[in-house]
């Protein structure tokens, strides 16, 4: 499977208890070569690390695709495409959605905008129309 910058995906490593088991709605920031990673993160010992954990690794950390990634609380990550279980990665896809309300009043616009902030709603665009 191949990462689209700006997709989002929920997947689980190979090394879980040097990556972490389990990334959840991460977005992808960049696609990157091993000389753009390493500016970002000692992507270098990283990989050394994970030689004899993860089979069919790469000798050399810059024979590896590297994912920016960012995090549903907004941490930044970078991680290598190859320490990634290919099988677990699910894109998250999420819809618009249109929702008109009529004759309703400023009053009600408030309460609704709070509503979705309180369920945690994001990227939301509430207008008023004729």
């Amino acid at each position: 499977m191949s990462f689209k910058i700006k997709g989002r995906y929920t997947f689980t490593t190979l090394a879980p208890h040097v990556l972490g088991a389990e990334y959840r709605n991460v977005t992808v920031e960049s696609i990157m070569s091993y000389n753009d990673a390493v500016k970002k993160r000692d992507v270098t010992t990283l990989h050394s690390i994970l030689l004899d954990t993860i089979p069919n690794l790469p000798q050399s950390p810059d024979l590896c695709q590297y994912l920016s990634l960012v995090t549903e609380s907004g941490e930044s990550l970078v991680i290598a495409v190859e320490y990634i279980d290919a099988e677990s990665i699910q894109v998250v896809s999420g819809i618009n959605i249109k929702i008109e309300l009529r004759n309703s009043s400023l009053e009600d616009l408030n309460t609704i905008r709070l509503a979705l902030n309180e369920l945690g709603v994001p990227d939301m665009v509430i207008s008023t129309f004729d």
